[in-house]
């Protein structure tokens, strides 16, 4: 359990603050590596779930914001968006020394929908009608998903039409990323560079001996062959 809350409970906190206040009294250093509105647009509200872990609670908001949260070679938590650039080139019976590809649906929905409620008090409130408040919602879709199989998500806290829509489709273009993982062995410590493998490094794989050509997020650990 959480022996502390975020600060003045966590009422328009951004997500940045959030996550310095809940890391300090471990001495995590954050590292915040974003500059766009959306990344640090304050939550109206942020509360702490009962036996929720620090991770847990941060999982949660960056989700929200559609923020990946990784650590990196010194310890920090680190906050950012995925790669959108290739750096490398992982070639299958080259630098690339084995690869296990595998694709798993059970965590995709055919349906995303993102609820909330609104803002309600104030100049802001006013001028909302009731059935506006509480049906502020998003909604994505999985077309590879061809039987019906919704998920509905509820909003951790007020939020907007366009967010609500927003964090649907994060939902579902997560969910398809992660449904489809490469494990590779590659043949050394360094990329072409000469810089360490890192996360969130977007590489090239082309294994067309099995008819794979792809883009994918490198993880968390690289294992070279030391040999």
């Amino acid at each position: 359990m959480l022996p502390f809350t975020v600060a003045d409970s966590g009422k328009n906190a951004t997500l940045e603050q959030i996550a310095r206040d809940l890391c300090a009294p471990y001495g995590v250093t954050v590292r915040w590596e974003l500059s766009d509105k959306e990344s640090s647009a304050a939550f109206p509200g942020f509360t702490l779930d009962h036996s929720e872990t620090v991770y847990e609670a941060l999982v949660r908001a960056s989700r929200a914001r559609g923020v990946l949260m990784t650590s990196n070679a010194a310890g920090e938590l680190v906050f950012s968006r995925a790669a959108s650039t290739a750096t490398d080139e992982l070639v299958l019976g080259e630098n690339l020394l084995t690869l296990d590809f595998e694709e798993d649906f059970r965590d995709r929905f055919s349906e995303y929908t993102v609820k909330g409620y609104a803002r309600a008090n104030g100049a802001e409130g006013d001028d909302i009608d009731a059935k506006s408040i509480v049906s502020r919602k998003g909604t994505a879709t999985d077309s590879d998903v061809t039987r019906y199989r919704p998920m509905i998500i509820i909003a951790d806290s007020k939020i907007t039409a366009k967010d609500a829509q927003a964090r649907a489709l994060r939902e579902q273009r997560r969910r398809l990323a992660k449904s489809i993982t490469f494990e590779a062995e590659i043949d050394g410590w360094t990329r072409k560079d000469g810089q360490l493998w890192m996360p969130n490094l977007l590489v090239t794989i082309d294994a067309s001996k099995y008819a794979i050509q792809n883009h994918g997020i490198t993880g968390q650990q690289s294992h070279p062959d030391t040999e």
